[in-house]
């Protein structure tokens, strides 16, 4: 027998080698969108209040966070992050909402440094708009200042 008849034994031998000629899947393999959804999980945001400063490396950006599914949907786009004080326990999201963008000027703003009626907006640019915001929202800048 000469080597390239032993080599072609082996084959014949161990054909549940070739996978992909006998319709086996090749599972192992994930698909373009699964690992753009892993990719989105695992991105963090910067965060930086343009008015205190704050600077935080955030979880989320968006409006429903995946790893407080079903739990809460914000009505603006929210910089969110999870809880590093809380243990990570299954059916409870722990997460912290650190602030938006102004619906104005677009500045990363924080829950302290703004105000939110209907969007979030930074003080200042709450103060320039002061007269088209609704008493209760007047008298909370008035006592902030």
């Amino acid at each position: 027998m000469s080597g390239d008849q032993t080599d072609q034994d082996q084959k014949a031998l161990y054909t549940f080698q070739e996978k992909d000629l006998y319709g086996a899947t090749k599972s192992t393999e994930k698909t373009k969108e699964e690992q753009e959804e892993e990719e989105k999980k695992h991105k963090t945001y910067g965060f930086r209040g343009a008015g205190c400063g704050l600077n935080e490396v955030c979880h989320y950006f968006g409006k429903r966070p995946p790893f407080a599914q079903g739990c809460i949907e914000f009505l603006e786009d929210t910089f969110v992050m999870m809880d590093p004080f809380a243990p990570r326990e299954k059916g409870r999201p722990n997460f912290l909402t650190i602030g938006g963008k102004c619906r104005y000027c677009e500045n990363e703003v924080c829950v302290e440094c703004s105000i939110f009626y209907a969007k979030r907006m930074c003080r200042d640019c709450a103060n320039l708009h002061f007269d088209e915001l609704p008493n209760e929202i007047q008298a909370k800048l008035k006592a902030k200042k």
